[in-house]
């Protein structure tokens, strides 16, 4: 249903099917609306799944941002040894924080207890997955032998 064709701006669009009933608008207020309209014909049979509102002006800022921002894939690193070097820290730092999927305990920790070991293993290995799909996917991506190494680890 389109108002245009009578001159008029169009609110929004109803679509309504067998089991399904969908509101397409600008408008929040005819939204909250229709809210309303639906609930009291229908009751507790009624379930809604999302109101959006979308702000134009901001996604229309966001679109203009984007068009005039470089793409970050031309982004190139001037110096590929350190930013190995601060990766690799970064995941080494890691074994020093406490890890909820741990019981709470850093991996340093987890590593000397018996109960928590398979978790640590658990959890290594699920990093390694993730830093092999960095690889795969040409990105730079560490090597779990160093964090491995780190806890005295081989399996």
């Amino acid at each position: 249903m389109d108002g245009n064709q009578l001159g008029f701006e169009a609110l929004g669009t109803l679509y309504i099917d067998k089991f399904l009933c969908r509101l397409e608008t600008r408008s929040l207020e005819l939204a909250q609306l229709a809210v309303r309209h639906f609930t009291q014909l229908f009751g507790e049979a009624l379930i809604f799944k999302r109101i959006l509102k979308l702000n134009l002006e901001k996604l229309r800022a966001n679109h203009a941002l984007k068009e005039n921002k470089k793409d970050e894939t031309d982004f190139e690193v001037q110096h590929p040894e350190l930013a190995q070097k601060i990766e690799e820290q970064i995941y080494l730092n890691l074994l020093d924080q406490k890890n909820p999927f741990l019981n709470n305990m850093t991996p340093r920790e987890a590593c000397h207890d018996t109960a928590i070991r398979p978790l640590l293993i658990e959890w290594l290995k699920g990093l390694e997955n993730k830093l092999e799909r960095k690889r795969a996917a040409g990105e730079r991506s560490i090597s779990i032998v160093k964090i491995k190494q780190a806890l005295g680890l081989d399996w």
